[in-house]
């Protein structure tokens, strides 16, 4: 089941709905932040961490020059995890009604 980014206040939220494939060569990066919660993100069949960050991007989770070759890498989705940054369209609510 997928959801969209606006269906969602976080981006582990976001992740649950799109989880990682375990049989991903980052799955030792990921656990080592999520530690025991890694099930919840992971899923044999999964989506490949290349598939998660273009989906980052299409979501509006981040925003990259179109005229460069990508800089995303895994370092890119680590750093998500382990800000668990509110979506962008819960901060533009919270920025509008001033809460």
């Amino acid at each position: 089941m997928s959801k969209s980014i606006d269906k969602c206040v976080d981006f582990l939220t976001w992740l649950t709905y799109h989880k990682v494939d375990s049989n991903s060569n980052f799955i030792p990066e990921i656990r080592t932040i999520l530690d025991k919660s890694t099930f919840r993100y992971i899923k044999n069949g999964g989506n490949s961490v290349d598939d998660i960050l273009v989906m980052m991007k299409e979501q509006g989770w981040f925003y990259e020059n179109e005229e460069v070759e990508t800089q995303c890498t895994i370092d890119t989705l680590t750093d998500f995890i382990e800000r668990n940054p509110l979506t962008p369209s819960v901060l533009e609510y919270r920025l509008i009604n001033n809460n």
